[in-house]
């Protein structure tokens, strides 16, 4: 494969060169039917379509099916195996001890302490782990890329990509494929479903159009890297609410110095106000930027 391809346009690139391959197919097939038909009687016809055409391009379109397949299977493997590595890469052991203390004491963390360590623990699953238990003690929901997820998504995309290989009998033509009689039975590992459905045929035809779950999971392996983002938990946003709503409470000089007893309490408030919704990050502004406190 060409080095500068992702593996999900790989994984593109083989669905639809198996298709290319299997349209040859199927339209030779069809040629020598139809002129096989025009010379025999229908029995005759029958007879020496079973014993002398089918079996050379089924074998051929069933040989190609299972390499590409095989090749699918390859790269998403490929794929799972480099998520695992970005997933567990190690991390430094003083970190891990750090953070265990961190979550087994309680320690609260302000927005900007939490990003200093987040860093160190975004290539780790399960640092990452205990990394949101720390600042879910610390009022914080962080939000890593869900390793989870990326594996649902690749699971569908192989299945997808399968598929479009699996029932892949041409374009329809008036409702009909002209490789139908070339291809083999719906089987999911290892059980067999009977006959392809005309809606699966019709995918396979248009997945070059339309691989919604390709499409999906290159955007999703593009964002990996994005910033851990923050919101807060259900309990800290009550908690700071109640707060707003007793420092709005008497005179200007009456909140300016609740205000000020806050920010000085709770050094992090300025950073999970604005968190909280336009009305909150307009609020301290009005304290902090004016000037109001001094």
């Amino acid at each position: 494969m060409n080095d500068k391809m992702t593996k999900f346009e790989e994984i593109k690139k083989i669905v639809l060169d198996f298709q290319k391959r299997a349209d040859r197919y199927f339209s030779e097939y069809c040629e020598k039917a139809r002129g096989m038909e025009e010379k025999y009687r229908p029995e005759v016809f029958k007879q020496e379509i079973m014993t002398q055409v089918w079996p050379y391009y089924s074998g051929n379109v069933s040989a190609e099916r299972d390499h590409a397949k095989t090749a699918i299977s390859d790269i998403c493997e490929d794929i799972r195996n480099d998520l695992k590595r970005w997933a567990l890469k190690p991390v430094d052991s003083g970190t891990l001890q750090i953070l265990q203390c961190m979550h087994d004491f309680g320690i609260k963390l302000s927005r900007s302490e939490l990003s200093i360590i987040e860093s160190s623990v975004e290539n780790n699953l399960f640092a990452q782990k205990i990394f949101c238990e720390v600042a879910k003690n610390s009022g914080y929901l962080a939000k890593f890329p869900d390793f989870s997820t990326y594996l649902a998504v690749l699971q569908e995309v192989e299945s997808d990509a399968k598929l479009a290989v699996s029932a892949y009998a041409g374009k329809s033509e008036n409702g009909q494929f002209p490789g139908a009689d070339l291809l083999g039975k719906n089987e999911v590992n290892g059980i067999v479903y009977g006959d392809f459905q005309f809606y699966q045929k019709m995918f396979a035809a248009e997945y070059a159009e339309n691989h919604r779950s390709l499409s999906e999971a290159a955007e999703l392996w593009s964002r990996a890297r994005v910033k851990t983002s923050y919101t807060l938990t259900e309990k800290e946003r009550t908690r700071l609410e109640k707060i707003v709503d007793e420092t709005k409470k008497g005179d200007g000089q009456e909140r300016k110095s609740r205000m000020k007893q806050l920010l000085e309490a709770e050094p992090d408030i300025a950073d999970k106000l604005s968190l909280m919704g336009v009305d909150y990050q307009n609020m301290i502004a009005g304290y902090v930027d004016t000037g109001k406190l001094e």
